[in-house]
């Protein structure tokens, strides 16, 4: 299908093309990409009253890439090259930010990490399915993903 024939060319036409990608070594990119022109796109509109039509054309294109993700990428949302580990973690503390300038930030305790190096401290912002930002919950159960080139590893002696 070409630009012409698509409704919302500026993003279909990228989510096409993401579709038709199969190279292992491309598709983590493109799916940033196209999933960040999508995110971007469904912001505009959430100003706005029109497009609801384009609003749902959206949600339907993220869960396209939802879907992607999960059988292209794995569980882990990491391209399987990768050398990756997944541990459990917990939420225990959400701190307020030092300014308004600055984000919350969630303090994480990372099962199976030494004792003086368990906890690490992110931004509190995420987004959900729909593209809009959420935050995480203090005590809410996370999966902490540590992913490697294969470039940036060696074997095990």
């Amino acid at each position: 299908m070409s630009d012409a024939e698509l409704t919302f060319p500026q993003w279909q036409g990228p989510l096409q093309e993401l579709v038709l990608e199969f190279d292992p070594r491309r598709l983590p990119e493109k799916i940033q990409s196209v999933e960040t022109l999508v995110l971007e796109r469904l912001q505009q509109l959430n100003h706005g009253n029109d497009s609801h039509v384009e609003k749902i054309a959206l949600h339907d294109a993220l869960s396209v890439i939802g879907i992607i993700k999960r059988d292209r990428l794995g569980s882990s949302g990491v391209y399987s090259e990768k050398a990756a580990v997944t541990l459990s973690g917990t939420v225990e503390k959400i701190i307020p930010p030092i300014t308004p300038n600055h984000p919350e930030k969630a303090q994480i305790s990372v099962e199976g990490a030494e004792d003086l190096y368990k906890e690490i401290r992110v931004d509190n912002t995420l987004q959900d399915e729909s593209g809009n930002e959420v935050v995480l919950k203090k005590g809410a159960k996370v999966d902490v993903t540590i992913a490697a080139d294969p470039d940036a590893t060696q074997p095990k002696k």
